[in-house]
């Protein structure tokens, strides 16, 4: 066969099938973030957050620590990176969450009394999505906040389920990353000072919450170790090192995760954390992605 017109199949063929996987199939792009304090005192960040929202191409947005924001102002924002539909839950610490998307959001129900800094469940796409930020205080609190969220989860009848923020909480399969650094040192230090503050179980680094999770049925989407906080720069009008013990002692582990259900995991095309100069002066946490190709509905 002539190699000019062997050429020209193999490039029809793929041309073909990018075209067919374009016209059968639907991405759907997912992050959660969580942005320290709602940016206050701090329009740079504040600025760079929103332009670098506009450049994510997103569908679904999961915020935390929203501090000082009202519905109105998330709805704002989201219109600012294409998403017309939002929700807020001001959270009784005022660590508020927020979910934003590009089709309706509908409100299924928000929890307080249960949870440090509460949870909001809402559907949209089709998922069911659970955004939390667990207690940073104790793994006590933790167990029992994500004992609450198993059987919330465990009473959905969705199958396509979405669990995620911030969980301040270990991950086994990251256990022994962490026996080459301080981060055991950093939790003794913190709960010997804090009176309030007991993140070693029986003075061991806790992974017995991510361990729950697991148990859970669902699956997480990091597939290798991430760190996503803290990032280790000094923010312009907040230096971080006067706020966190973390950026100067380096410490970097995973606390943010992605779960989904496995029949969302057949669909799911890559997840990962985002560190680069912007994110690394945005937050002291990195957003993480998680992105789903899903067939067209006919």
């Amino acid at each position: 066969m002539n190699k000019l017109l062997l050429i020209v199949i193999v490039l029809v063929t793929l041309v073909s099938i990018k075209k067919y996987t374009t016209d059968q199939t639907s991405q759907v792009r997912i992050i959660t973030y969580n942005v320290w304090k709602g940016f206050e005192d701090a329009p740079k960040r504040y600025s760079a957050f929103i332009e670098w929202m506009k450049e994510q191409n997103t569908d679904i947005v999961a915020l935390q620590e929203l501090k000082g924001y009202t519905n109105e102002q998330l709805q704002i924002e989201a219109k600012q990176w294409g998403h017309s539909y939002s929700i807020l839950l001001e959270t009784k610490t005022g660590y508020h969450l927020g979910v934003t998307s590009t089709k309706p959001i509908s409100f299924i129900e928000t929890i307080q009394d249960k949870m440090a800094h509460g949870l909001l469940h809402c559907k949209t796409f089709g998922i069911d999505i659970f955004v939390t930020h667990l207690s940073p205080f104790t793994y006590k609190e933790r167990q029992n906040e994500v004992a609450f969220i198993a059987g919330e989860i465990k009473n959905t009848s969705n199958d396509k389920i979405i669990f995620l923020g911030d969980f301040n909480a270990l991950s086994p399969k990251d256990s022994i990353r962490y026996e080459s650094t301080t981060l055991f040192q950093y939790f003794f230090e913190r709960d010997s000072i804090y009176e309030n503050n007991s993140n070693l179980n029986q003075g061991n680094l806790d992974y017995s919450v991510i361990g729950e999770i697991d148990n859970m049925g669902l699956i997480d989407l990091m597939d290798e170790f991430q760190p996503t906080f803290p990032t280790q720069c000094k923010f312009e009008t907040n230096s971080f090192s006067k706020y966190s013990t973390e950026a100067t002692q380096n410490i970097s582990r995973q606390i943010d995760y992605i779960y989904a259900s496995p029949s969302l995991v057949k669909h799911s095309t890559s997840a990962y954390v985002i560190d680069n100069e912007q994110t690394n002066m945005i937050s002291d946490h990195f957003p993480l992605i998680a992105e789903f190709n899903f067939p067209k509905e006919k």
